[in-house]
Order: structure tokens, then sequence, then C-alpha cells
């Protein structure tokens, strides 16, 4: 009886996520390409903080430096790095000056310590920001590749919707194939766009759903000092995610949309890095608290992965509502990946392994947190006590 209430409940859940993808609450729609800009452009100050990044610094910055859009100012911020990253923006900067066809001017600022009461990433951006011009400002990084295009679309769609902050939804690359990685990828963009109905931040009486993106964070230079600046986030190790948030809690006009067209973030190269990487992150985005991880833990069992334990369990009426239930999970499953990334069959067939994966990097990520009694974010080590603290 107990399952047969579970099994019912999990398909009344899917089958109301399908009622809210019908109404196309659940796919970000695409940006549209705008042309024909009326009236006196803004300047667009485009701020990039780099550490250790000398791997990737040029091809982003010659992506920035090819722009349709003729009023951008580029800013980056070399933030303490120990590698060739500054000796590359020097050589950079000399080269585009040196070019007669290269229009967009590149300032770079060297960080060579870190004051107290701030993180580095909302540090270095803020230097940016006071070094910057722009009526409009850009904050991205190292790891996005753009479109020639992409900002004069950007700016089009931002004024003809009179925004205050657009954010856009980079296409994820990948930097290396594989089966598995691949269907890792597929499952952690299932996971999150369920549980943070990223679509919210275009309905404008949601105030809670607020969204940014490290990766595109456009907002106007008013705003922006309306919401306190990166100065109101120095201790938050989610800057790029509570940018957004504080603009949408001020009652400011936000959007989202999927700009895999224009915009694209190299994902991961091996299981190994994402492991690494999610294990430091899945904690800090629930804010070091042992209660929601495992909440999520609970969340991700009983929604995502009970569904395939039933089906196979049971071999009676309650089979069926376990089917249905896995029928519309496949379906939404290729409706919410199918803007961002590319999918398969196979990945699909092997989403209780990577939900089950899933699962085991959280609970590294909460065990090693505590193990080492702390993290380290942007280079600096923080205990459990200060990152709680931070993430207040």
């Amino acid at each position: 009886m107990v399952f047969g209430l579970l099994a019912f409940l999990t398909f009344t859940f899917w089958f109301s996520k399908l009622m809210e993808s019908s109404r196309g609450l659940t796919r970000l729609p695409k940006l549209p390409h705008i042309q024909g800009y009326t009236g006196q452009k803004p300047l667009v100050s485009v701020i990039i903080s780099a550490k250790e990044e000398e791997s990737s610094i040029v091809d982003t910055l010659k992506h920035l430096l090819n722009q349709s859009y003729n009023k951008i100012e580029l800013i980056v911020i070399n933030d303490r790095s120990k590698d060739q990253t500054g000796r590359k923006l020097e050589a950079l900067k000399k080269w585009s000056d040196a070019k007669s066809d290269i229009k967009i001017p590149l300032k770079v600022i060297h960080i060579t310590s870190l004051p107290s009461g701030w993180l580095g990433t909302s540090h270095a951006l803020y230097q940016g920001y006071l070094q910057s011009n722009g009526e409009i400002l850009l904050f991205t990084n190292t790891d996005t590749s753009f479109h020639p295009e992409a900002i004069e679309h950007a700016v089009n769609y931002m004024r003809r919707y009179q925004l205050d902050h657009f954010v856009l939804q980079p296409k994820r690359k990948m930097v290396a194939q594989g089966f598995l990685l691949q269907g890792l990828k597929q499952a952690l963009v299932y996971l999150s766009t369920f549980l943070e109905k990223p679509w919210k931040a275009n309905i404008s009486e949601s105030p809670k759903h607020g969204v940014g993106l490290s990766s595109f964070n456009m907002l106007r230079r008013d705003a922006y000092l309306q919401i306190g600046t990166h100065q109101a986030l120095a201790m938050r190790p989610d800057e790029s995610q509570q940018l957004g948030k504080r603009v949408k809690k001020a009652g400011l006009k936000q959007h989202l949309l999927d700009g895999s067209d224009v915009l694209s973030v190299d994902w991961y190269s091996d299981v190994d890095s994402l492991f690494v990487n999610l294990e430091k992150q899945i904690f800090l985005r629930l804010k070091c608290k042992l209660s929601l991880a495992f909440s999520m833990l609970f969340i991700q069992f009983f929604l995502f992965y009970f569904p395939f334990i039933g089906m196979w369990l049971f071999w009676d009426w309650r089979s069926i509502f376990y089917v249905l239930t896995l029928i519309l999970m496949s379906y939404l499953y290729f409706r919410q990946n199918q803007p961002i990334t590319k999918y398969t069959v196979l990945e699909l067939m092997a989403l209780p392994l990577t939900l089950s994966l899933c699962m085991y990097i959280l609970v590294r990520s909460v065990y090693t947190t505590y193990k080492k009694g702390g993290l380290h974010v942007n280079g600096s080590f923080y205990s459990l006590k200060e990152l709680k603290k931070m993430l207040k």
C-alpha cells in the first residue's frame, strides 16, 4: 500500500511538471537576432577576471575584440596570477593596439594582493568596474566564447525590452568526449533545471527566482549601483548568482534567455576534473548546511531515482505508475536538455547510473568539506565556520 502511494505521488509530481512544461515555462526562448540599433549606441564595458588562465585568456579576448558592436571597452583584471596570464595579457594588448582594424580598446589591470574583507573574484570585478565608463556593464569569464554578433544582439534585446539585467545561458561544449562524462553533464543539467527553475527569472512577479551566470551578466550601470555593486557581494563565493538574486529582490527587470547560438563555454575535460570541481561547488551552493544536503539527497532519490527501482521491483498494478513516470521523465529530460546540450538515447538509458554518481558526488562534497574543515575559494582557504557566515 505504501509503495502504491509513493508510485502515485511520483507520477503526480511528474505529470504536474509535464503540464508546466506544456505551458512553456520550462523552456527558455532563444536570443533573437535583433539588428538595426536606432539612436545613439550605449558604451558597453566588458569586465573579465583572470586568475591563472594562460591557456584560455587569449582566445577569449580575441573573440571579444572581434565583436560587430563597435562601442565596447574591454577591461581584464589579472588577479594575482602566478602563471603566464599577465605576460600574455600585456602581449595581447600590445598586439591589439598596433592593429588598425581593431577599434575596441583593451585595458589590463594587474592585482598583486587581496585586501581583507574580499574574495578574489568579487574584488577583481569591482576593480574593473572602477576603471569602466560604460552605460552597460557585462561581467563574463575566460571560459566563454562569443559569436561576433553576441553583444550586438544582447544590447538590442536589452534596449527593446528595457531590461535592468540580462543573462544568457551558453551552450556547454565538451572538451573531451566520453559516454560517462556526457551522461553526467546531461544529468546535472536535468537536476539543476528542475530544482532551480531558472525560467522564473523572466516572471516579474517571482522576486525569489533571480538568476545570474558568471559567463554572461549584463546590466545597466545604474542598476549595478542600486544593488550595491560587488561591494555588497565582497565575501560571497557565489557572487555571480547572488548578483542576479539581488537584482530581482530590488524589483528590477531581469530576463534569462537561451544563448546557445551566440555563447559557448568549455565543459570539463574528464570525469576526475568534474568530480574535483563539483566536490567544491555543490556544498557551497547548499550554503554548507547539512539539512539542505540531506533534503537534496532525499529529493534526488525519491523523484529521480526511485521510479527506476519501483519499475523493476513490482510486477503488478503499481508498475504502471512507475512506467508512466519514467515516460514523463524521459520526455522532460529531452525537453530540458535540448536547448543547452546535445543528447543521445544511450545517455537517457544511463540515467540511473549518472543519478547515482550525482548523489555520490554530493555525499563526497559534504564529507571532504567536513574532513578538511573548510574549502579553498578563489585560491584561499576558509574554514567551515567562515563559509557559513559568508553564505548567510
